[in-house]
């Protein structure tokens, strides 16, 4: 099974032991499961191991066997079984009886929605895995790209739209909807926008924002400390082709952006300007499975140029046409020294 549907449908379930009530995440998690016969079983077949690990089960009563008796106090709810609850539920294994009871409580969801009362605020967290990139249409019409070795939570509610980038990095479309703040966090960094295009990269510590289309506002989501550059009353607006970078050991300043560089990786092209070997080589690390090791020495050597992100030959090529550096490939990994 995929491994980002298992992952998503793990997530609903840790969810389902806060047993917070959210209208917009019970709508969320019901279309979820609607999409494909695909998260029914991934959400199934994690109840059981969830119950054997002795996890909390969804809480107010919301175990499987008291999901069902609701559901079938339920006016648009269809009978599964013919035989008489008792004798069939008798004729199971435990674990049986258990994949049964979750069966009903996925055939309940897909026919009327009645048992989304079990959601929490939040929604699953969407990942890439090395070298993959992905694009989520969320609930509101807003798209993220993901970029390779990303990961993003999703919490909207009635009232707000927050989403946290938890690594790597992500280009976010934002639909409009003044009545409904468009929220973002990274690290220590927050941002706010409305109908608008961004792209957040979270790098060593520090986030980097880069405004496409539209307007930004930054500010540090641990207002209030004197320490700190961009507190509440010292937010930052950036507009079109602006950018700054913001972390516990950076001084942030606004500056003006290559907008075709900042959003190249969604075309697959990592393009460097005056960047040190070090950086380069750890953008080209996110991409591909093995793994490039800069000396020391060389790790200040300015790069500037175009490259596939998934070709670090390309690299390795133009840094053989370099005086005094050494490319010495092995089945361990690729090393980069001076001669």
């Amino acid at each position: 099974m995929n491994r980002q549907i298992v992952e998503e449908a793990a997530a609903w379930l840790v969810d389902f032991s806060a047993g917070t009530d959210d209208r917009a995440a019970r709508a969320a998690f019901d279309t979820w499961l609607r999409k494909s016969p695909e998260h029914v079983r991934a959400y199934l077949e994690l109840l059981p191991v969830w119950e054997d690990g002795a996890q909390p089960l969804p809480s107010d009563g919301s175990d499987p066997a008291a999901l069902i008796a609701r559901a079938r106090a339920s006016d648009n709810v269809l009978a599964l079984n013919r035989r008489g609850d008792d004798q069939f539920l008798s004729a199971l294994a435990p674990r049986r009886r258990r994949l049964a009871f979750a069966a009903s409580i996925a055939a309940t969801l897909l026919i009327g929605g009645v048992l989304a009362w079990m959601v929490t605020f939040r929604v699953p967290a969407y990942t890439t895995e090395v070298g993959e990139q992905r694009t989520v249409r969320l609930a509101d019409g807003s798209t993220v790209q993901l970029n390779t070795r990303s990961r993003v939570r999703v919490k909207f509610t009635d009232d707000s739209r927050e989403l946290e980038l938890l690594a790597g990095q992500a280009l976010f479309n934002v639909a409009r909807d003044p009545t409904r703040p468009f929220v973002v966090s990274s690290g220590i960094t927050r941002m706010r926008a409305v109908g608008t295009r961004f792209d957040v990269h979270l790098r060593d510590g520090a986030t980097v924002v880069t405004v496409l289309e539209g307007r930004v506002v930054v500010s540090d989501e641990a207002a209030g400390k004197a320490d700190r550059w961009l507190s509440a009353s010292r937010a930052v607006e950036l507009s079109a082709g602006e950018r700054i970078t913001v972390g516990p050991q950076v001084q942030p300043a606004v500056v003006q952006a290559d907008l075709a560089s900042a959003a190249a990786w969604t075309q697959g092209r990592l393009v460097f300007d005056a960047a040190p070997l070090s950086e380069v080589v750890a953008e080209f690390n996110r991409y591909n499975a093995a793994t490039i090791v800069v000396d020391e020495a060389l790790r200040e050597f300015r790069i500037s140029g175009s490259f596939g992100s998934s070709d670090p030959q390309a690299l390795l090529e133009f840094l053989r046409t370099q005086t005094g550096i050494l490319i010495d490939e092995a089945p361990a990994g690729i090393r980069i020294t001076r001669r």
